[in-house]
């Protein structure tokens, strides 16, 4: 299991950004958002910013079928903190061998929940990037590439 800012995390309450997009049409109102101040917005979760070429691509990709899809999403999606109390019995018992790489500036999804990992996964290492935000697959791409392949090599035995 290889975990990147994202886990089984009880007590977890919606981002300032959930909670708009799940409000009747403040969400609708804000996901309609210019290229400039999505721009801005992501750059809030991403301090090392995110590549120009990357953020042209989103850009381009965030239409309105994506847009209501975020909508649906996080309207639809309940409380994950009470999901994860749910899951932690059926998932712990695997006990599967984890990689956990979080970006400890993550104003989303806070890195106190890197190390619960441990609680139900038999995590090998939890690595912290301490300048990365959100995406940091994409923010710092070398550092997460040099965490998590020799991480599935180890596990699939290859070389």
């Amino acid at each position: 299991m290889t975990l990147i800012n994202i886990g089984i995390m009880p007590g977890y309450r919606w981002h300032y950004m959930a909670k708009i997009w799940r409000t009747p049409l403040l969400g609708a109102l804000f996901i309609a958002t210019t290229r400039p101040a999505l721009r801005l917005a992501l750059r809030h979760g991403n301090p090392r910013g995110l590549p120009d070429a990357y953020f042209d691509e989103m850009y381009r990709n965030f239409d309105s079928g994506t847009r209501r899809a975020v909508l649906k999403l996080y309207r639809n999606t309940g409380d994950i903190g009470a999901l994860s109390k749910r899951w932690i019995s059926q998932i712990s018992v695997a006990k599967l061998p984890a990689l956990v790489v979080w970006g400890a500036r993550d104003p989303y999804v806070p890195i106190r929940f890197a190390e619960m990992q441990r609680a139900w996964f038999a995590v090998q290492r939890v690595v912290r990037l301490q300048d990365s935000g959100h995406w940091p697959m994409i923010d710092n791409p070398t550092a997460v590439l040099e965490a998590v392949v020799p991480f599935l090599r180890s596990q699939t035995h290859l070389q």
